[in-house]
């Protein structure tokens, strides 16, 4: 076990440093000397979602889900990759059961949450977003699916309101500025969709709808 975390914690340190091959090697080292660590599936999943390989995350927590099949975090990190691919029948399953559980677990009413508003029943994630934001105040995410709620249902300026302190909270939120400024274009206030958008690509430079706007904006 001791030679299994020193693996780990190579492949954390390869993967500070952009050394993505040899962060892969030590990862997988880690988990060829301790298979049933749960924990060292989930973070060699976790970076294989954040190098763009989602699928294989994805079979890495399964396994993980073998070993733990009550694993609340590694149901929950499936029931977001269903709901990122438009699974959303199996998210709900998946959600359901981790409720069943802790009703009250953040996250799972979060995700919850977003599957409402997928399913643009926007009162029900409304209600739901708006419970959350009470209970965690800080939450950047809840802030941003409340938003996101008050829009769908036509409520502009609550939805303005809300993504903005989305935005206070986290100034790295690009799925916050780039939905304030596609209402923005839709207010025809140009200037600070255009501005929004800009924030965006400071964020994400490839971001293609962030790049439409400010294309856009100058259209009128």
């Amino acid at each position: 076990p001791d030679n299994a975390a020193m693996a780990m914690l190579m492949g954390n340190y390869y993967f500070r440093r952009g050394k993505l091959n040899e962060a892969d090697a030590a990862y997988h080292k880690a988990i060829d000397l301790n298979p049933d660590n749960v924990e060292f599936y989930g973070v060699l999943a976790s970076f294989y979602k954040a190098t763009g390989k989602p699928e294989q995350a994805l079979d890495l927590y399964r396994k993980a889900l073998e070993l733990e099949p009550e694993n609340d975090n590694v149901q929950l990190a499936i029931a977001r990759y269903d709901l990122e691919h438009g699974n959303l029948d199996d998210a709900e399953k998946l959600i359901a059961e981790v409720l069943e559980k802790r009703p009250k677990h953040f996250l799972a009413r979060m995700l919850r949450g977003e599957l409402y508003a997928r399913n643009r029943e926007f009162d029900k994630s409304l209600q739901l977003f708006g419970q959350l934001v009470e209970e965690e105040p800080g939450s950047a995410p809840a802030h941003y699916f409340k938003g996101l709620s008050h829009y769908g249902k036509g409520q502009i300026q609550l939805a303005k309101t809300t993504l903005g302190r989305a935005i206070e909270l986290d100034a790295q939120s690009a799925r916050a500025r780039l939905l304030l400024a596609e209402i923005n274009l839709r207010e025809r206030d140009f200037e600070l969709a255009r501005r929004q958008a800009r924030e965006v690509l400071k964020i994400q430079s490839e971001n293609f709808r962030a790049g439409l706007i400010v294309g856009n904006s100058f259209m009128y």
